[in-house]
């Protein structure tokens, strides 16, 4: 796990897979310098990242404010909300998407976020069985007791997904919930984006890969984070939205089309600097999922069996 400095005043945490496969899965973390303070965003998950982040924190000395950005509620980057608490800091504050919420607190627990993706499949599937490979055979005994013990079923599941998701902390700080009915259209240099302005930060509105996903745009550093909105796999396949991330897809190319970021700061993976390779990046991924919507669609309204689709795996009289 390594810490540097992106451009002035832009620190990133890179997370990690764990080399023993049992430790936490570790998202980025992001520090942003700005004249009122620091803002940390996506805190991530696990005592590493939390140290990391505690030490670029304390550099700053006394500081004015300090803001925790929850890109989203997902317990890989949002588990350290207790970095809040950290440093010598006149005003604290936690903001995260009310969609993000479960009560009072941020549902940024492993446990929280499997239940709820498991809930949202079983309204049209049975997630147990829609794996295929190597994943449908480790997956087949929950497939078999489902039938027949439903609860224990999801426990037991749920037992095992989590084993590398470490444990979420908690913060003295209140949190901010940013709701859906108090987003309003902001103009970005003509690009019109839906979104909250917080104590002088550029919150947008970017669902798809969740519903509570918010990205941060720093117009000055020209500075774009993401989170995990540009993220194409899982649970965007399970229960996100197709349709709301290409919009918010498309949000962020307009952003970069009018010369207005250079750097995009992804929830995985390295970051990405210049106009054109961030603009190849997000084109290649709305382009995939405007791909998987429409072939969705199409199996929708032409429904295709399983055993019609294997026989034909190896063609291309599907596509």
């Amino acid at each position: 796990m390594t810490t540097h400095e992106i451009r002035d005043g832009v620190w990133v945490v890179e997370g990690c897979l764990p080399r023993d496969m049992m430790g936490p899965i570790a998202s980025n973390a992001y520090v942003i310098e700005s004249d009122k303070g620091l803002v940390v965003y996506d805190p991530s998950c696990g005592p590493r990242v939390a140290k990391e982040i505690a030490a670029l924190i304390d550099r700053r000395g006394s500081l004015e404010n300090l803001w925790v950005v929850i890109g989203h509620s997902h317990f890989d980057h949002a588990a350290n909300l207790h970095v809040a608490d950290h440093g010598t800091v006149a005003q604290r504050h936690i903001i995260a998407h009310e969609a993000g919420f479960v009560g009072d607190t941020i549902a940024n627990s492993a446990e929280q976020n499997y239940r709820y993706a498991i809930g949202k499949m079983k309204a049209s599937h049975d997630p147990y069985r829609a794996a295929f490979g190597a994943t449908r055979a480790m997956q087949a005994p929950f497939a078999f007791t489902q039938t027949v013990a439903p609860a224990l079923t999801e426990s037991a599941f749920l037992a095992v997904a989590t084993l590398r998701a470490g444990h979420p902390t908690t913060s003295n700080v209140v949190p901010r919930r940013l709701t859906d009915s108090d987003a309003q259209p902001i103009d970005l240099d003509g690009v019109v984006a839906r979104g909250w302005s917080v104590d002088g930060l550029t919150l947008l509105a970017t669902p798809g890969h969740s519903t509570c996903s918010i990205s941060l745009f720093d117009p000055h550093k020209r500075v774009l984070c993401t989170s995990d909105a540009d993220w194409i796999g899982n649970p965007i396949f399970a229960c996100g939205s197709l349709h709301a991330c290409v919009e918010s897809l498309e949000t962020m190319l307009a952003l970069v089309r009018t010369g207005q970021v250079e750097f995009l700061l992804p929830g995985h993976g390295l970051h990405i600097v210049g106009a054109d390779a961030i603009l190849c990046h997000l084109q290649s991924r709305a382009e995939l999922l405007r791909t998987l919507r429409h072939e969705v669609l199409n199996g929708w309204h032409q429904p295709v069996s399983y055993t019609h689709l294997r026989a034909h795996e190896t063609r291309h009289d599907l596509v």
